[in-house]
């Protein structure tokens, strides 16, 4: 996704590790009460082995390359499988963005050819894969994501913002049953395949929570659209969410699922929605984390990367209190708003080190950075992604 100094030695970047606990995924634990301070001894683990420096030990964790298949056109493919791909160890697997309307083209008749496909590379150097469903496009001017067939004899009706994709009302009730059954066939098909290491289900618009990127200032008409073709308000967006985390708990599943937290405009305060789902979510073992890593200026390269402050003035860090709360319970996962190499931080100031050790010093232990990053190739990058691995874990 899109809007998305000096280096710390790995010992350095762990020591901003506190309170780490043992637990397995999709099961609740206690966070730790106190603050502990821990370094790495020996060898760094390995990205499919239990990790004793992470939060959740038995969770999934590492760092895995974004959606290379269609992050600037795809431009990217051939240079991660010819330089980094089974070469570099940082490198833990793919997280694939996966559409709905791909994988189910017919209501109730599946395609998941095209990751097999997409996977492969991966899967021969030994790697994981991580699968990324959208229920809805994110930007554009078309819904290239939402089956048509979900549309078709107007079962369900469309959001049309200004400049903008026409997004679904995925408050219908006929929209919900639809996305709640095509969760259980996904995993279904990919709940007992050991090469997975995750699996995060979209809320919203991408593989997010957002409703649509309605405007938080006036003019607001993408908003205006939605309360007018459905009225939409706050109270039912976050039903909806929960609506979607309960599909998810009905799995069952021993693979790790997970949904995405974002900040909802009209909701209650800075925290509230992100706080709603994440108290949901985590007592059943469904994971979280955030697309936004970057914002607020806590990677920039003055920053001193150190765990979020919830009562810090001016900056929108929506997540802060549900990591907070919930450390330890179940893995947390961040992907950056941009990617930090040059002609691509759309103006965002952000250094790849404090990126990397911010995210560790807020627990987090699952990374979808972009292919940018790996194929960077300076001293920066390569220390970087080297020290956040002795944590997170190495590739074979």
């Amino acid at each position: 996704m899109k809007r998305f100094v000096i280096l710390m030695s790995a010992l350095t970047i762990v020591a901003l590790l506190c309170g780490v606990v043992a637990a397995r995924p999709n099961r609740a634990r206690k966070a730790p009460r106190a603050a502990a301070v821990t370094a790495v001894r020996g060898p760094a683990v390995s990205c499919t082995a239990r990790d004793p420096h992470v939060a959740v030990p038995g969770a999934p964790h590492g760092m895995y390359v974004w959606n290379p298949y269609k992050v600037q056109g795809g431009k990217f493919e051939k240079q991660l499988e010819a330089s980094v791909i089974g070469k570099d160890p940082t490198l833990c697997g793919v997280s694939l963005v996966v559409l709905w309307s791909a994988a189910e083209p017919s209501r109730g008749s599946f395609d998941w050819s095209s990751i097999a496909t997409q996977a492969a590379p991966y899967l021969r150097a030994h790697l994981r894969y991580n699968l990324l469903f959208a229920d809805a496009s994110e930007v554009g001017k078309t819904d290239n994501a939402t089956p048509a067939w979900v549309f078709s004899q107007d079962r369900v009706a469309k959001v049309q913002c200004p400049s903008q994709v026409p997004y679904p009302n995925w408050l219908d009730p006929k929209f919900e049953n639809d996305w709640a059954a095509f969760i259980a066939a996904a995993v279904k098909k990919f709940g007992g395949d050991s090469s997975v290491g995750y699996m995060r289900f979209g809320i919203g618009a991408g593989v997010e929570a957002y409703p649509g990127h309605m405007e938080a200032k006036n003019p607001r008409p993408c908003y205006n659209a939605f309360v007018k073709t459905i009225n939409w308000t706050y109270a039912k967006w976050l039903k909806h969410s929960l609506n979607v985390v309960d599909a998810l708990a009905r799995q069952g599943s021993h693979k790790q699922l997970m949904v995405a937290l974002n900040g909802i405009e009209d909701s209650p305060g800075i925290y509230a929605y992100a706080n709603a789902v994440s108290a949901a979510a985590a007592p059943r073992g469904i994971a979280f984390g955030t697309e936004n890593l970057g914002i607020g200026h806590v990677a920039a390269p003055n920053a001193k990367p150190a765990p979020c402050d919830p009562q810090a003035k001016n900056v929108n860090i929506y997540w802060c209190q549900a990591f907070k709360r919930h450390a330890g319970k179940v893995p947390f996962e961040f992907q950056p708003i941009v990617a930090t190499t040059p002609g691509y931080t759309q103006g965002y100031q952000i250094d790849i080190s404090n990126l990397l050790q911010y995210a560790i010093a807020n627990k987090a232990q699952i990374l979808e950075l972009y292919p940018q990053e790996w194929l960077a190739r300076d001293a920066k990058h390569k220390s970087a992604l080297r020290a956040a691995a002795q944590v997170l874990g190495l590739g074979p």
